[in-house]
């Protein structure tokens, strides 16, 4: 009786360690990691989760910023895809769902989703001349771009063809 009792606190102890070396269930990111504005090259706005919402499915924007505060909604994480070293889960920082598209077809939206690990979250990032990147859906091979060309505030993110314009270039901008 003794013995088994001895296992079951040392069975407990283990499992007590092995929790604190992982971390609470869902910390999935190391603590640390940097933050960025992401910046279209050609309006040097902010992408942006539409209102601030937190809901799945909502609108990945382009938006002016007056005030040269960067809102949590403006703040993204870059989770590499394991097992690669060019390609992301480009994370939220108000709600840590990633920007994801629901379709094959290009002019769908970028949305935000909780992250479910699917090809069609992941974005390679692809350099170009001048410090910006492209970044390409893994899933789609579509790029993401702010629709139209569009300098409007409040113009939609979406997925298309790859172009040499700017509005499909992105700064990522320092830690925020």
């Amino acid at each position: 009786m003794f013995a088994r009792h001895r296992l079951f606190q040392v069975l407990a102890a283990l499992v007590v360690l092995m929790a604190l070396m992982i971390g609470p269930a869902g910390a999935a990111h190391a603590a640390g990691t940097s933050r960025y504005a992401v910046r279209p090259a050609h309006t040097l706005y902010y992408l942006n989760v539409e209102g601030g919402s937190t809901a799945d499915g909502a609108r990945i924007i382009q938006w002016y910023e007056a005030s040269g505060t960067v809102h949590p909604n403006e703040s993204w994480y870059f989770d590499a895809v394991p097992g690669t070293s060019d390609t992301f889960y480009i994370r939220s920082y108000s709600d840590d769902k990633v920007i994801s598209v629901n379709s094959f077809v290009a002019g769908a939206p970028a949305i935000q989703w909780a992250n479910q690990g699917a090809p069609s979250q992941q974005w390679q990032r692809v350099p170009v001349s001048g410090g910006s990147y492209k970044f390409r859906n893994v899933a789609t091979g579509l790029y993401l771009d702010v629709s139209g060309y569009s300098y409007a505030s409040g113009t939609k993110l979406v997925q298309w063809y790859a172009t040499s314009g700017l509005n499909q270039q992105f700064y990522l901008d320092g830690t925020v």
